[in-house]
C-alpha cells in the first residue's frame, strides 16, 4: 500500500529543500509533537510513538536536488515494514515537495488502521516543511 502526501509548493529552491531534508537534524522542526524523545544524528533518528513504541529510521539514499529515501534502521523493531521517500521538484526558485510511504506485507485490517494516521503525518510534515521554507 502507497499512501501519498498532499504536494506543497514550499518558497525555497530545490538544493535548499534537499540540503535541509537530507539531515535528519533538521528535522526537529518539522516531527508533530506526538513524538516523544526525538533524538537524530545527520542520517538516523529514534522517537516514540504514543508512548511506548520505540522507532528507529535511517537515510538510505540521497539524490541531490531530487529526493532522500528513509527506511527502518537496521536492529529497529517496527510492526508494520515500510519505506518513506521525499520528492522534490524544482520549479525555478521554489520547489514542490510531497512524501510517498510505501507500507509493505501488512494486512488490510491493519491498512485500514494506519492509513489515516500515516497520511496525516505526511501532510503535517509537509506543511510544516511549507511553512519553514521562506526561512531557508
Amino acid at each position: 500500500m502507497t499512501i501519498e502526501s498532499k504536494t506543497v509548493e514550499v518558497n525555497a529552491s530545490a538544493e535548499k529543500v534537499y540540503a535541509f531534508a537530507s539531515n535528519f537534524e533538521n528535522y526537529t522542526r518539522l516531527v508533530p509533537s506526538q513524538l516523544e524523545g526525538w533524538s537524530a544524528t545527520e542520517d538516523t533518528c529514534t522517537f516514540k510513538v504514543g508512548g511506548f513504541m520505540q522507532l528507529s529510521l535511517r537515510i538510505v539514499e540521497k539524490v541531490p536536488c531530487c529526493k532522500v529515501c528513509i527506511a527502518p534502521d537496521g536492529g529497529a523493531s517496527i510492526p508494520v515494514p515500510l519505506n518513506i521517500i521525499l520528492l522534490i521538484a524544482a520549479k525555478g526558485s521554489s520547489c514542490d515537495a510531497h512524501i510517498n510511504v510505501d507500507v509493505q506485507g501488512s494486512n488490510p485490517m491493519i491498512n485500514m488502521m494506519i492509513k489515516p494516521k500515516i497520511k496525516e503525518a505526511v501532510d503535517r510534515i509537509v506543511d510544516q516543511l511549507q511553512y519553514i521554507g521562506h526561512g531557508l
